[in-house]
């Protein structure tokens, strides 16, 4: 049975990457956008407007969001690791290169 600290570490683990599989697709559905436009020759209203589209925004709130989980299964992890090395094993994997 996990204890508490190894089961905020899992949960974490998880979070993350359910975030990175967001960010997948985010990157996706903006560079679809992109070449829409492009085909279509039309400028984004939002890109027009403010300097970034709403993907624009939501990517860089995702890879906010995943700097944060990083740091919180960092810290959640020398919790865990405090109750025996056996506890927990945990790989601390970065998000995918950042592409803008």
């Amino acid at each position: 049975m996990p204890t508490p600290n190894t089961q905020t570490l899992t949960d974490l683990l998880a979070m993350r990457q359910n975030a990175e599989r967001i960010l997948e697709s985010l990157l996706r559905a903006r560079a679809e956008c992109d070449q829409c436009l492009q085909r279509e020759q039309r400028a984004d209203p939002m890109r027009s407007v403010t300097g970034a589209s709403s993907l624009d925004k939501a990517v860089a709130n995702t890879r906010r969001m995943i700097e944060t989980l990083n740091r919180a299964v960092e810290d959640a992890a020398k919790v865990a690791g405090a109750q025996g090395p056996a506890a927990v094993e945990v790989t601390i994997a970065r998000p995918p290169a950042q592409v803008q």
